[in-house]
C-alpha cells in the first residue's frame, strides 16, 4: 500500500516544472468528471461553487477577469484613455 502512495507522488510535478515525457503528461482522474449531460454539468458547477467560500469566489473572479483582460502578475493593470470629443451645438 505504501509503495502506491510513493509511486503517485512520483507522477506529480510542482506546476512550474513542465514534463519532460509523454509518459509524464497523465490525466489526474480525480478532478475530472465525466457527466451524459450539459444540465448535469451545470448542476455540478453550481453545487461546487455553492461550497466554495466567498473569498475563494471572488479570487477566482479576479483570476479570470486578469486572464481575459490580458493583465495580472508583473503585467500592468490597464488604465482608461483620455478622450475628448469636440461637439459644436446648433443654434436653438
Amino acid at each position: 500500500m505504501a509503495s502506491s502512495k510513493k509511486s503517485n507522488s512520483t507522477r506529480r510535478h510542482k506546476a512550474s516544472s513542465p514534463p519532460r515525457s509523454a509518459k509524464e503528461l497523465r490525466l489526474d482522474r480525480t478532478c475530472v468528471r465525466i457527466v451524459n449531460s450539459f444540465e448535469e454539468a451545470d448542476r455540478l458547477d453550481r453545487e461546487y461553487w455553492a461550497r466554495q467560500t466567498p473569498h475563494a469566489r471572488l479570487r477566482e473572479l479576479e483570476r479570470l477577469r486578469q486572464f481575459y483582460y490580458g493583465y495580472g502578475g508583473s503585467k500592468p493593470t490597464p488604465r482608461f484613455q483620455k478622450v475628448f470629443k469636440i461637439v459644436e451645438l446648433g443654434k436653438s
